[in-house]
């Protein structure tokens, strides 16, 4: 799988053939079922199971009601904060940065309110340094924004991870509305699941090898 690495002048460099090897099941995160009050996660997740998750139909009927509400609808923002998440960041004890028991060398990227979602959607998957690293992405809760997931340069803090990877971004793709919401910079940041039937996840763990016993 391909992982980003450092450079100064660039800000970020991709490599392949480094980090998970294709086949592995991958990291895991924490899954908080219940809604954003619920602050202690219920149970861990990998980029395939997750994936599973998102294109099957478990989310289907609450993501339906939450676009047919609509931004601004009264029941908008209770129907948005009951929906399940995950911390992309690692697996917690609790929702916080004190609870992190494991990182994943994970982080989200959250694009919001997109003009165009497949024009994004299709410059994220075709960038000669991103989209070979790009992990899981899917169409976020409100329909109009996406949810990406990118490896971490371990060497590198979650913060500068999350700041090299929105300057390369903003530079490249602003105009395409492709600049990450600023919470992302949270190693605890919770991300909202939806029913996305054409959600992408990395070949690398499309079939994960079972772990001899």
């Amino acid at each position: 799988m391909p992982v980003i690495q450092w450079d100064k002048s660039e800000a970020i460099l991709f490599a392949s053939g480094l980090g998970t090897a294709e086949g592995s099941p991958g990291p895991r995160i924490s899954l908080f079922q219940g809604g954003i009050k619920c602050v202690r996660p219920t149970a861990t997740k990998t980029p395939a199971e997750l994936y599973a998750d998102l294109t099957s139909g478990r989310y289907r009927l609450h993501t339906e009601r939450l676009r047919a509400a609509g931004r601004g609808a009264p029941d908008y923002n209770l129907l948005k904060s009951s929906l399940d998440y995950v911390t992309p960041g690692g697996v917690f004890t609790q929702r916080n940065e004190r609870g992190l028991v494991a990182p994943s060398g994970l982080m989200v990227l959250d694009f919001d309110k997109l003009v165009d979602l497949a024009a994004a959607r299709s410059a994220l998957l075709a960038d000669p340094k991103l989209g070979p690293a790009v992990v899981l992405l899917f169409t976020s809760p409100s329909g109009d924004g996406l949810k990406c997931f990118l490896p971490t340069d371990t060497t590198a803090t979650y913060l500068d991870n999350f700041k090299g990877v929105s300057r390369y971004l903003s530079r490249k793709y602003a105009a395409l509305g492709l600049v990450p919401d600023e919470s992302g910079k949270d190693i605890s940041r919770a991300c909202f699941l939806a029913h996305d039937p054409d959600a992408y996840l990395s070949s690398y763990y499309r079939h994960p090898k079972k772990l001899a016993a």
